[in-house]
Formats: C-alpha cells, sequence, structure tokens
C-alpha cells in the first residue's frame, strides 16, 4: 500500500471557493499589526473566492493596502495579481505585469469592462451595470419563481428592482410552519 498526499488543491472542486476563503482569511488572522491593519482587512473581509473589491478614499491609501497585501500574500507564495481600479495613479504604482489589463493598449472606443460576481464594472465611468436576459416564462408559480431566481445578484446591486419579483413570490407561496387560516405562526 502506498500513501499518497495531495499538495495543492484542485482547481474546480466542489470546495475550492471555501478552500480559497478561508486560507485567505486564515493568513490574515496572522498580521494582526498595526502596519497590516488595513490590508489584513481588506484579505479577511474583501474576498468572494479569487475577486478582492475594495473602495478606498484615496488613491494613496487604495495603492498601500494592495501593496500590503500582495506582501502578506507573497509570503505563503500567493500572487495578488491583476490588479484594477477607476483611478489610473493606482494602476501606474504597480507593474505591468500584475494589472489586469494594459491600459496603454486600451481602444480609446472600447469601454474598459470587468466582470465579477454578477455585474459589470466600467473602470473609466466608475458605473456598475448588469445584463439580464429574462427568460419567457407562463405566468404560473413556476413561471414566476424561475424568472426570479435567473438573476444573479449576490452582493444585492439590483435589489430594489428584484424587490417586487420577491414580494410576488411571497404572496404566492405558502410559508412553512404558518396558520393557512389567519397566516400567523402556530403559538
Amino acid at each position: 500500500m502506498v500513501e499518497y498526499r495531495s499538495t495543492c488543491h484542485i482547481f474546480g472542486c466542489t470546495s475550492s471557493p471555501a478552500v480559497a476563503n478561508y486560507a485567505l482569511k486564515f493568513w490574515a488572522s496572522k498580521y494582526k499589526t498595526a502596519e497590516y491593519r488595513d490590508a489584513q482587512r481588506y484579505i479577511s473581509q474583501s474576498f468572494y473566492v479569487d475577486d478582492g473589491l475594495y473602495s478606498s478614499r484615496t488613491t494613496e491609501k487604495a495603492s498601500d493596502i494592495l501593496e500590503k497585501s500582495r506582501s502578506m500574500l507573497d509570503k505563503i507564495h500567493v500572487r495578488l495579481h491583476k490588479i484594477i481600479s477607476n483611478s489610473r495613479e493606482v494602476l501606474n504604482h504597480f507593474p505591468p505585469s500584475e494589472v489586469a489589463m494594459q491600459i496603454e493598449d486600451h481602444d480609446l472606443q472600447q469601454v474598459p469592462i470587468q466582470r465579477t460576481l454578477g455585474v459589470a464594472w466600467n473602470t473609466r465611468n466608475d458605473t456598475f451595470t448588469m445584463n439580464v436576459t429574462l427568460p419567457e416564462r407562463p405566468f404560473t408559480k413556476r413561471g414566476v419563481i424561475a424568472v426570479i431566481n435567473t438573476i444573479y445578484d449576490p452582493i444585492g446591486i439590483v435589489s430594489p428592482v428584484t424587490l417586487t419579483g420577491r414580494l410576488i413570490q411571497r404572496e404566492i407561496l405558502p410559508q412553512k410552519g404558518t396558520n393557512k387560516e389567519n397566516g400567523h405562526l402556530p403559538v
């Protein structure tokens, strides 16, 4: 009998997102110093699988957080790259190999779009957009639920729009554990 031990996590496994998030949070917890406080907070709170989303008041702060985060992760051989920002100053702070797209290679007519978590970010105008194609479904319980659930919005940007659909869904589906005569929970 020969025992084999995996030395890396297989990309694409069902558990990969959870393992990636746990590893980042675990490593960030090792850096609870004043010098790395913002970078530690960024790594532990601003990542969803492999996308780090963060907003900063100044370009200097954003560059500093990214630089310290890269330094922290470099110690465990994790490369933080594909950096994108709506600020050229932040992007110019990093080598071109670490930036998501080469600014100088852009066609000036083409809009620089980054996609993450179901949302498209226009970095030039600093605006978010969503492209939603709703399927044609009959106006039945199943059809309404199918249409509502086709909108992928994990960060809740279009919640004001989808709220109407969720309210309709609440009306047509019975709540678990409710008394159907008066709509109250059993006592």
